[in-house]
């Protein structure tokens, strides 16, 4: 009702997410009664990060003649911390404020027709930070000789990054692409570019970083500390 104090503390070593980028980690609806107070408290050592974005699969050779490469797939953007639809105040002495990191680009396949009869598909990207999902490899459907399917990429934890697949080689001739890594806030923020070489498919290019803060007009800040991500 009117008057309540209603106050959020995220202790030290606690890390708020979302379940999907779609979601924030936080809202603070507009749905409060008018004269409610609203403070949010990130101690020291704790987080409140986006989630990051689930890697991609990385390029397949199809079973077509000659054979084609399916879709390339860019990684996806990671998603946004905070959303403040209603005045609040905020004390992030010490704690982090982020978005979640983007995934890498899938890796590329690479096919040779005669005399080589090769092909090698492309790596799956990592996941973004926090929580992001692995990307799958490419895989290889075309009866060829030496067909190798790619890597997968790895799944972010809630303190590290997905690295992204690397790339198979098949007998020194070719070299199917890495996956991108995924993103995080300590490490460049977005996720990487993928690469790869030879007659290829081309690649994906890397997801970015969420935004940290959507309703910045509605926060009244009693300590700022750090934030990764933009703020609008």
């Amino acid at each position: 009702v009117s008057g309540s104090i209603v106050e959020i503390i995220i202790r030290s070593g606690v890390l708020v997410s979302a379940s999907t980028t779609s979601n924030y980690a936080i809202t603070n609806p507009n749905t409060w009664p008018v004269g409610v107070f609203v403070r949010l408290v990130i101690e020291s050592g704790a987080i409140v990060a986006g989630r990051g974005a689930n890697g991609v699969k990385g390029v397949d050779i199809l079973n077509d003649v000659p054979p084609t490469f399916s879709t390339v797939l860019n990684g996806i953007n990671g998603g946004n911390a905070l959303l403040i639809d209603y005045p609040i105040s905020i004390d992030n002495t010490g704690g982090i404020i982020s978005g979640g990191g983007g995934s890498g680009g899938a890796g590329e396949a690479i096919y040779r027709g005669f005399p080589l009869n090769a092909g090698v598909a492309g790596s799956g990207s990592g996941g973004g930070w926090p929580f992001g999902l692995a990307g799958p490899k490419g895989e290889i459907s075309v009866g060829v000789i030496g067909a190798a399917d790619g890597n997968d990429g790895q799944a972010a934890t809630s303190t590290d990054a997905g690295s992204g697949g690397l790339g198979v080689n098949h007998a020194t001739v070719l070299t199917g692409g890495d996956g991108g890594n995924g993103g995080k806030y300590t490490d460049g923020t977005d996720g990487g570019s993928a690469i790869g070489s030879g007659v290829k498919s081309g690649y994906g290019t890397k997801g970015l970083m969420g935004d940290a803060i959507h309703g910045q007009s509605f926060i009244v800040w009693e300590n700022i500390g750090t934030i990764y991500g933009a703020t609008s």
